[in-house]
């Protein structure tokens, strides 16, 4: 009798022991299913945890009440340097574009792991494999309960064609030795492949203060000889503004343009190249879609034409000050032809910039094309900028040059007696005009003299 209770407690207490050890078995294999976002949905929506099942439990569910609970699924988009940065509530999932998505499951009752005499412990993928709709999934390490998974996924359907592209496009033809790209623009301007003093679209190239054609290592006020120097250096010894503005430009109703002998894109390349006018950045960035990216390496915009698709890019080469360069990787500081006299001279540039601000880890990307964005001011003359040159097209009637109505009338004689037979009929045309008002004039002569 005695063996036979023996037995069956012994018995007992096998399937007592077997049963802790079942339930002490740790999983080493875990697929998360989550319901995918689909493009246009709001970030906010996100993506829910739908089921969880285990090498330990088999095809059960365990995820509900008792079981699993709680955990969730947070997004993180890429940069255009491949770092990830968090998605805004406000945000819509993209068609096309890959993002990181993070599943963290928690497990509130230690059924997952069975860790329930540790407090605090860590998950990596030589205890677990982790999978996340059937494919493998990278453990994020961190301590306390959660579980952390990490998967790329991608939106269903096809990137818009605008945001994915990040390179520049080759060059339509050349003009003078150096490479343009047509971008479809209204006035038919062409704007270049490169920077003056670079032979790719990635190189910073040659900086110059305004007004000035040759690159130096050092800009400041001491070495400008540029137009504004009156009011610093005066290497010329002029005498007034006026003096000055006649000597570096012509007027338009945009302000000053320089004249092509002080224009550093025509001295250094030569042919139709000009730096281009403000009402020339103008146009360009109303008729492009600009975005920052990295091209071999190296940050800048990426200028594409929403016309024909074709695309410039303008690294970030920032400015020259004081033998140092500023903004080096950051901003783009480019100069217009045109500038403005307030008590100084002032040139007017243009380009874009990308910061990332370490506080909020917020990137903002902003652009400088006047006059899309019009300053009243300007910028010092005497700082070195980059030059991208532009050449053909309309000049717009806003930034032709200025003449007196005598130089006109002179013109006009000298266009008359020089011209093909239409110029001629416009000038017979022109004659008989005159001839008609003098008659008129004469005519009201004698009804006064009648009068009197």
């Amino acid at each position: 009798m005695r063996r036979r209770v023996t037995a069956v407690v012994v018995a007992l207490l096998l399937a007592t022991f077997g049963l802790q050890a079942q339930n002490q078995k740790r999983i080493k294999a875990i697929d998360i299913s989550v319901a995918m976002p689909q493009p246009e949905t709001d970030v906010s929506e996100g993506a829910k945890i739908t089921a969880i099942t285990t090498d330990a439990f088999g095809s059960q569910n365990m995820l509900g009440e008792g079981k699993i609970e709680g955990g969730g699924v947070v997004f993180y988009k890429y940069d255009m340097l491949g770092q990830l940065e968090n998605v805004e509530c406000d945000d819509k999932f993209e068609s096309g574009r890959e993002y990181m998505m993070e599943v963290h499951v928690t497990n509130l009752t230690d059924v997952l792991f069975n860790y329930k005499n540790d407090k605090e412990y860590t998950v990596d993928d030589t205890m677990v494999k982790a999978s996340v709709n059937g494919k493998p999934a990278k453990i994020h390490l961190g301590s306390g309960r959660p579980l952390v998974c990490r998967i790329v996924i991608k939106i269903p359907g096809e990137r818009n064609p605008w945001l994915i592209q990040t390179k520049a496009s080759p060059a339509d033809g050349e003009h003078n030795g150096y490479g343009y790209v047509d971008l479809g623009l209204p006035s038919g301007t062409l704007w270049a492949t490169c920077n003056v003093g670079a032979t790719k679209p990635e190189a910073y190239g040659n900086y110059f203060a305004y007004g000035e054609t040759k690159p130096k290592k050092c800009y400041d006020t001491e070495s400008f000889i540029g137009y504004g120097a009156y009011t610093e250096t005066n290497p010329y010894q002029i005498k007034s503004f006026a003096e000055e503005d006649n000597k570096y430009s012509v007027t338009t109703s945009m302000g000053q343009r320089l004249k092509p002998e002080y224009d550093a894109a025509t001295q250094n390349w030569g042919g139709e190249w000009k730096t281009p006018t403000r009402l020339q950045v103008k146009e360009m960035r109303e008729n492009c879609y600009a975005k920052f990216c990295v091209l071999n390496g190296v940050k800048g915009t990426l200028w594409t034409s929403l016309r024909n698709g074709k695309s410039i890019f303008t690294p970030y080469a920032g400015q020259s000050e004081d033998g140092k360069n500023e903004s080096l990787g950051y901003a783009g500081r480019y100069m217009t032809t045109n500038s403005r006299r307030i008590t100084h001279m002032f040139c007017h540039i243009w380009g874009s910039s990308y910061y990332k601000d370490l506080n909020t880890g917020i990137c903002l990307f902003q652009m400088s094309t006047y006059e899309c964005n019009e300053d009243e001011v300007g910028n010092t003359t005497s700082r070195g900028y980059s030059v991208r040159p532009v050449w053909g097209g309309k000049t717009f009637g806003r930034d032709k040059e200025k003449i007196s109505s005598k130089l006109r009338s002179n013109d006009d004689n000298s266009e008359s007696s020089d011209s093909s037979s239409d110029g001629e009929k416009k000038s017979q045309r022109k004659g008989g005009l005159k001839n008609k008002m003098k008659g008129l004039f004469k005519v009201g002569k004698g009804m006064l003299n009648i009068l009197r």
